[in-house]
């Protein structure tokens, strides 16, 4: 887990896990908790959300960051591509709707994605209602490597 948020009726916690038995792979994860801590199984599918698409080889979210009008923003990455040696990293954010399912009218069915290669970790609201998401470059070739980037995605509004 690398995320909580505590909503209105519970806790929302976010990461990663292993993609199935013997897996090796992580995927992108949301979790809800109701307030004594067990599982909200009306969330998602059986508590869980999981929204990886198909490409990405392994990913996770590392921040919840909530937006006006109770919906949720959930910033992470994902590393695509084959082979192994040319994947990379891209950032990732989710929208959820107040009811905390995916917002489809939000960037591609509920997604947007970097094309360049960078580990989205952290994300914070500017106050022109714009998502402001950080992380580091993955630029294989060393020229940026290890440096701070910044995208802004519109998420606010509407």
């Amino acid at each position: 887990m690398d995320a909580l948020l505590i909503d209105g009726d519970g806790i929302l916690a976010a990461g990663s896990t292993r993609g199935g038995s013997g897996v090796t792979r992580r995927v992108t994860r949301l979790a809800r908790l109701t307030a004594d801590g067990s599982l909200d199984r009306s969330f998602g599918k059986s508590g869980y959300s999981q929204p990886a698409r198909p490409g990405d080889h392994s990913g996770g979210i590392k921040h919840l960051v909530p937006l006006p009008g109770g919906r949720l923003a959930a910033v992470g990455w994902a590393t695509r591509g084959n082979p192994v040696l040319k994947r990379s990293y891209h950032f990732l954010v989710y929208r959820y709707s107040a009811k905390r399912r995916i917002d489809a009218s939000f960037g591609d069915r509920g997604r947007v994605s970097t094309k360049t290669g960078a580990q989205a970790f952290a994300g914070f609201l500017t106050a022109s209602g714009r998502l402001c998401v950080v992380g580091t470059d993955d630029n294989p070739t060393g020229r940026l490597r290890g440096s701070v980037v910044f995208r802004h995605y519109v998420v606010g509004r509407g």
